[in-house]
């Protein structure tokens, strides 16, 4: 990570109040420096720019399913349910709870939407991108889960409020484990265009970064659950497509890691400033510290693309800078406050940190590369 600040020492806090003793979130001033180190830029000009941006749904695993109930007046265990929701096949557990002259089940699994529109409008990590949409496995009961993390304290939180927070996580789960992926395309995309060891050797340990990420994600969401969530098999189809020249893969690297990756430390990072609770702090200062890491590996990359490719590398960068865009809230399920506690802020909040990275950070160092 960076250097530490003194308690208040120009660090953002987007309107929290610092606690003591900690150092609330990174220094802008102090990422751009170092960015601006990595690219070999040494002027800082600031841009302007008119921004907007839109996000899909998804259907929410952890919520609950209720079917009437049966001319048996007992509820039938959840396997034997024929579900649908919206159009999408659900997987239901349990026997189910009778409530009235209903069975209500919790969804454990759906056929249609990933969990992607939970609290997604600014993206965690770097996810693999399908046509600008990160490609995210569907939650199911597999056990993804770190025993030695300590289990967060949620005995004061209401059930719904329990399965919302658990959804959150393993949504940020969802997508640090399709970081995964997108690191190992990166390696393959870097292999085969001559990169140098060191950037290869980097990229193959951020994906093991990633899998450690995804693997707390998922524990955190699990340990609130009470029920194992892990990720289901990866939609990557027949085959990934690879960057097939220089000018293509530092289109990517601008993409996924200058804007999207960059994007979401700051909003990792305003999490870390809300939490509290002991057990969420411990998996988000890993976290973040691992991402800035990865940030700059990214913008190193893209250096070592211009320099080998030139003009036509700079010009492919240009563009994919010049078509940037933060993140807007699209979560069709929004957070209450007091989930911030245990990291789970709100959309809004995350998007206007990214915002403001992109803004402060993103768009200076990305113009004093192509000086």
């Amino acid at each position: 990570g960076g250097r530490r600040r003194p308690e208040g020492a120009g660090a953002p806090t987007f309107g929290v109040r610092p606690r003591l003793g900690y150092n609330p979130a990174m220094d802008p001033a102090d990422l751009r420096r170092r960015l601006l180190l990595v690219v070999g830029a040494l002027t800082t000009p600031v841009i302007a720019h008119a921004l907007d941006s839109a996000d899909s749904g998804g259907t929410p695993v952890g919520s609950t399913y209720c079917a009437p109930l049966g001319s048996g007046g007992s509820c039938p265990e959840g396997s034997t349910v024929n579900a649908s929701k919206d159009g999408c096949a659900l997987e239901l557990s349990g026997p189910g709870n009778l409530n009235g002259d209903q069975c209500c089940y919790e969804v454990v699994r759906s056929d249609c939407d990933p969990p992607g529109g939970v609290g997604c409008g600014c993206a965690h990590g770097r996810p693999l991108l399908r046509e600008a949409a990160p490609v995210l496995a569907p939650l199911g009961r597999s056990r993804w889960f770190d025993a030695t993390l300590p289990a967060p304290d949620v005995s004061a939180l209401p059930a719904p409020l329990r399965g919302r927070l658990a959804r959150f996580w393993a949504s940020v789960g969802a997508h640090e484990h399709s970081s995964i992926a997108a690191f190992h395309r990166a390696s393959l995309e870097l292999l085969a265009l001559g990169a140098p060891d060191a950037l290869l050797a980097a990229t193959q340990r951020a994906a093991l970064d990633e899998a450690r990420h995804a693997r707390h994600a998922f524990t955190l969401a699990s340990r609130i659950a009470g029920v194992s969530i892990g990720p289901g098999p990866l939609p990557l189809g027949a085959a990934v497509e690879l960057a097939s020249d220089l000018p293509a893969l530092a289109a990517r690297v601008v993409r996924e890691v200058c804007l999207e990756e960059t994007m979401s430390l700051f909003a990792a990072e305003r999490m870390l400033v809300a939490a509290t609770d002991p057990a969420v702090r411990r998996v988000l200062a890993a976290l973040t510290r691992d991402e800035r890491r990865h940030v700059e590996l990214g913008w190193r990359t893209l250096r070592w693309a211009i320099d080998a490719g030139g003009l036509p590398v700079r010009r492919a960068s240009a563009a994919a800078f010049a078509a940037a865009r933060p993140p807007v809230p699209s979560d069709p399920e929004p957070l209450p406050p007091n989930l911030a506690v245990w990291g789970a802020v709100a959309d809004e909040e995350l998007c206007l940190a990214a915002a403001e990275g992109l803004r402060a950070v993103i768009l200076p160092v990305a113009a004093a590369l192509a000086a």
